[in-house]
């Protein structure tokens, strides 16, 4: 886990990083662990020139049947040195030399280390936020099954993206078993156009605060939230 994280402090991170930390320094002051859900309302507006509502369609879907083929079939994976050390490598880089690379997906936890995933571990991990939530309890905003809540965009600066791509962040929430009992959490799906379609490039698991439109002021951070553009996906 950074410093950053432990501490609520706003170090300079790497953008992804910091965006975990924008929207959770609100809950290191004592979050709720039965988050209250409002009528939020939208923020900024997208136009959508590619089309990201047909794809969030069938993440929709998917989301919905438990397909993780389709997160499989749609994903980017880069190739990560062996050598990493922050985030740290995939699984399969055991037993291989510092100079090989494996393909993989980032995956950034609130209040955990990040990591990249292998395809193995990948599918692993959706299958568990997938398949193994609460579905015997409900709160303000629902059942605990995995539903898609809310797109959204990150503002420029925050942008972990390459610039001038078209990045967008679709918002999965289901009631998980934690460490602390069961908790709303929420999935961060981070959508880039590639000139062809869009695919999955980067996965951030985090709370409830997720899936608050705004997001905190931090000291220093020149920003007033992690969003330019935020909606509600319709039920």
């Amino acid at each position: 886990m950074s410093p950053f994280l432990r501490s609520c402090s706003n170090r300079l991170l790497s953008p992804l990083l910091l965006i975990v930390a924008l929207l959770t320094v609100s809950a290191c002051g004592g979050g709720s662990s039965n988050p209250k859900a409002t009528d939020p309302p939208d923020i900024g507006s997208y136009e959508d020139p590619f089309d990201f509502e047909s794809f969030a369609e069938d993440l929709d879907a998917a989301v919905g049947d438990d397909d993780v083929r389709f997160f499989l079939e749609n994903a980017v994976f880069e190739d990560v040195p062996c050598s990493s050390e922050r985030p740290s490598p995939p699984a399969s880089c055991t037993g291989r030399p510092p100079e090989e690379s494996v393909p993989a997906v980032l995956l950034s936890v609130w209040e955990s280390d990040d990591r990249y995933l292998d395809e193995e571990q990948y599918e692993s991990f959706l299958r568990e936020f997938l398949d193994e939530y609460a579905d015997d309890v409900s709160d303000d905003y629902g059942n605990g099954e995995p539903r898609l809540y809310a797109y959204a965009i990150v503002k420029p600066e925050l942008q972990p993206s390459p610039a001038g791509s078209e990045a967008v962040e679709a918002i999965v929430t289901r009631i998980g078993e934690t460490e602390s009992g069961r908790q709303r959490e929420a999935l961060l799906i981070s959508a880039s156009y590639d000139g062809d379609r869009w695919t999955v490039s980067r996965l951030t698991k985090g709370p409830a605060t997720f899936l608050d439109p705004y997001g905190p002021k931090p000291s220093g951070s020149g920003t007033d939230g992690a969003f330019q553009f935020w909606h509600r996906w319709k039920d």
